[in-house]
């Protein structure tokens, strides 16, 4: 079976108990990385990885890996839970691994949305071109806000044209980010929204912000009010990550606030960028997890309820594929 385990945790922290010292003495400037774990997502990768997390071993380590979003997405109702509580799953393992004495960085790796380029059958949750990127652009921003270290994977990936360009775009623009909880009002007719917080050695911050129900081909965008309490700029752009360009948004202050009035937030993270930043006397931001989920995620439809269950657009009378998203023209397939 794909998810068969073929070491048994036991045995795993019994071998990292023994390797770990003979690295630390061959190089001592060495990084060490445990787990690199399965999808969580299902009961036995899951209890493999707090096998580990609840074992001494983990306060030896510079590094916890776990691999966490095949394909996850509200679109498929086999993902869509563990989509939404993906973030507090994160915390149980920071929390956890913590109590056992660990001190170093968690790493969400290999993500990947699959398109009919690269389907697997053990992962058969196929999206379009368009749609797989805007899912990599937020399965890496949920995670970086929340102060991991992200890796993607797919096969093929680097030849899906807006996955290479979304994956260069976050990387370009993230480099050299802290992630921190900024303070910030949204307001939006739309609910769930998302969004992250991050600042850069020059000053700037950033905040990512998307709508995060089921990703679309063509989504208009939601107008939105955003204000940054007691951060002042000096010059605030857009930066979209999808198309690959940088705008400078029409801004104003209030007092020691900034305001973006009529943004049009998308189905995948747009980057506020706000430079030459002044903060008022009382105000804080703190380093790490800076991700927020505002909103009720159940209004986003169930596979079990709804007129258009996959949210193609294609209502599901009519639709001959209605769990996976596709096109009008072939009937939702």
């Amino acid at each position: 079976a794909f998810y068969k385990v073929d070491v048994v945790s036991g045995d795993y922290i019994h071998l990292v108990e023994r390797a770990i010292p003979v690295i630390r003495e061959e190089d001592p400037d060495a990084k060490i990385v445990i787990g690199a774990t399965s999808n969580p997502v299902y009961d036995q990768p899951r209890k493999y990885l707090f096998g580990i997390l609840n074992s001494s071993v983990v306060a030896d380590a510079d590094a916890i890996s776990f691999h966490p979003m095949y394909g996850a997405s509200p679109a498929y109702a086999f993902y869509r839970d563990y989509y939404y509580s993906y973030p507090a799953f994160v915390e149980e393992v920071r929390r956890v691994a913590a109590s056992h004495g660990f001190e170093g960085e968690l790493m969400a790796e290999e993500m990947d949305w699959r398109t009919l380029l690269n389907v697997n059958p053990d992962t058969p949750w196929v999206y379009s071109d368009v749609v797989a990127a805007k899912y990599y652009a937020r399965g890496m921003t949920i995670n970086l806000g929340m102060d991991l270290r992200v890796g993607v994977a797919g096969e093929l990936f680097d030849q899906i044209v807006p996955v290479v360009a979304v994956i260069r775009n976050l990387c370009t623009v993230m480099a050299g980010h802290k992630a921190i909880d900024m303070p910030a009002k949204i307001d939006i007719d739309y609910e769930p929204v998302t969004y992250c917080g991050f600042r850069y050695p020059n000053g700037d911050r950033i905040l990512a912000i998307w709508t995060d129900g089921v990703a679309q081909d063509e989504d208009p965008g939601v107008p939105t009010t955003i204000t940054i309490p007691g951060l002042k700029a000096g010059t605030v752009s857009g930066i979209d990550v999808l198309h690959g360009f940088e705008q400078e948004l029409v801004s104003e202050t209030d007092g020691d606030s900034t305001i973006v009035r009529d943004l049009l937030v998308k189905d995948y993270p747009i980057l506020i960028r706000l430079s030459d930043v002044t903060m008022s006397d009382d105000y804080v931001e703190t380093v790490g997890d800076g991700f927020h989920r505002l909103g009720d995620v159940d209004a986003v439809p169930r596979t079990s309820g709804g007129s258009d269950r996959d949210g193609d657009g294609v209502p599901d009378a009519q639709d001959y594929c209605p769990d996976w998203p596709g096109s009008k023209e072939a009937n939702g397939c």
